[in-house]
Formats: C-alpha cells, structure tokens, sequence
C-alpha cells in the first residue's frame, strides 16, 4: 500500500480535509516497541499451528463498476501481488482477541491514536460529542476519540457487554 493506493475504506491522504492534526498509521510509532526481525514462519512452526498457508499470486482488486467507491478504496480495479502468507483456519472471536491482549500487552493503533473510524450510522447518540470530523470523500466514516476494539461505536459502547463470542472484524 501506498499514499496513491490507500487502505480499504479509506480515502486518499490529499482528500482529507486540511487541518487533520489526528496522526497517521506511519506517525507516532514508537520503533522501540517493534521487532527487530522475525523469521519466516514454516509449516512445522508452533506460531502457525491452527493456520494453513495460503500461496501468493496476482489478482485484480478494485472494481471500475459504478457500484463501487473509489473513495472507499474499492476502485479503480488494478493488479495487485500478494506474498504467500499463513492464515488462521477461523475466525478470532473477541474474547480470544481479549485473551491475546491480556498475555501480550499488545495495543491497537486505535488505541495508541486515541480514535478510531466509526460507521456513521453505529456511532451511539451519547458518543456524538466525541466525533472529531469524518472524511469528505467518505463521509460515512467518522472519526470517533475513544472508539476502538474495546468500545467499537466510541466510549459508550463496550465489546465486554455481549459480544465476546463475536468474531473480531480489524479497527
């Protein structure tokens, strides 16, 4: 991925508006807290048991179709090549993602922002003062302070409530 080629749901750096003072994934990171290096994990490995190894190869992503959004990152259809990588064979639901956290420590990049994009129509009316701004070539992504794995929808909401066998979908 690149500036020209923005994440999924996501739209291009230049269109977001001016004054975005909120950081970006390539900002703010603390390189101190990331592996030096990690070795290629292989089928006999421990950290790829319960997953299957998916080969690389070269696909069209994107559609040129009306129906799709360029601003969403679903457009225009390009070629794109994938490593071969290792997958999990099911879903991770929330409480085994809890788990991970717990035994980890790790932290979200939603959680080190302090925000997190929301889909307009789940942001809960309680948590309407903490919208910072959405994006104008994507207006139904807002950007909500507070909102992150743990609380999907911003402060108010909470995955702890009823959601723990829920399968976890990326923030």
């Amino acid at each position: 991925m690149t500036e020209e080629e923005p994440a999924c749901c996501a739209a291009a750096r230049e269109e977001r508006s001016s004054g975005d003072e909120r950081p970006s994934r390539d900002s703010d990171v603390d390189d101190d807290s990331l592996p030096l290096s990690v070795s290629p994990a292989t089928d006999d490995d421990s950290r790829t048991t319960g997953m299957v190894r998916l080969d690389g190869s070269t696909f069209t992503m994107g559609t040129d179709s009306d129906e799709g959004f360029p601003q969403d990152g679903e457009g225009p259809a390009r070629e794109v090549t994938v490593d071969p990588f290792y997958v999990n064979k099911f879903a991770v639901t929330n409480a085994q993602f809890l788990e991970f956290v717990k035994e980890t420590g790790y932290t979200t990049d939603a959680e080190r922002f302090g925000w997190s994009f929301v889909f307009e129509d789940f942001v809960a009316e309680a948590d309407r003062e903490h919208c910072l701004q959405n994006v104008p070539a994507a207006p139904w992504w807002v950007a909500v302070e507070g909102a992150n794995w743990l609380h999907p929808e911003g402060p108010s909401s909470s995955m702890l409530d009823d959601r723990l066998k829920h399968r976890l979908l990326p923030n």
